[in-house]
């Protein structure tokens, strides 16, 4: 390599004198002083470099809207309920989405709902919420369930399909006493209290 000629690499063929041209992506590329070596001597040279931003082309996003507010759901407070986060919920996509095909399986995913088997098939599977307040050895509980603004009640061998069948339920909402719904919604508040489940359907 002839001398002043720029370097690229970290050794050199021969002594002589060289200037040091410094580049990186992202930096100017900088020529440093004039550096002399001698047969067999290592130096260490530091050289400044300045930040270049590097031109890109175009980046689009694209803002996901969401599923839009179904009128007759949004007047139940549902949305409002829903932007407050305080519990789970299944929105009216999710539910067409959701592989269940009877009532109880929806909420099977959920994290504070557990499901009780019963030998008269899935349809028929007890819903149960964790406890918020703690009780002797007992986690989970039988929560209030409305459908439609309206307390269900089971008659005797009737489960969840049932009652609601599956393909009209529109949105799910699931709460762990006291918080999240409106206090109405629980009926008990004693100690023995336990969560709420509401399940509107397309009317």
């Amino acid at each position: 390599m002839a001398s002043g000629a720029p370097l690229h690499h970290g050794e050199l063929d021969e002594p002589g004198s060289y200037f040091l041209i410094a580049s990186a992506l992202g930096y100017r590329p900088v020529r440093g002083d004039l550096v002399t070596l001698e047969e067999g001597e290592t130096q260490i040279v530091e050289i400044p470099m300045e930040v270049r931003p590097i031109p890109v082309g175009g980046v689009t996003v694209e803002a996901d809207p969401g599923e839009p507010e179904v009128p007759g759901l949004a007047g139940t407070g549902f949305y409002d309920r829903w932007s407050k986060g305080e519990g789970q919920f299944l929105l009216p996509g999710e539910v067409a989405r959701h592989p269940a095909r009877v009532t109880p399986q929806l909420f099977r995913e959920m994290t504070f709902v557990r499901l009780v088997p019963s030998n008269r098939g899935p349809g028929n599977d007890r819903i149960l919420v964790a406890s918020h307040v703690p009780r002797q050895g007992q986690n989970f509980c039988e929560p209030w369930i409305w459908v439609d603004d309206r307390p269900l009640q089971l008659m005797p061998g009737e489960g969840l399909e049932d009652a609601v069948p599956r393909n009209t339920i529109e949105a799910v909402e699931v709460y762990m006493y006291p918080f999240g719904p409106p206090m109405r919604y629980f009926r008990d508040l004693s100690e023995t209290a336990c969560g709420v489940v509401l399940i509107w359907t397309r009317r």
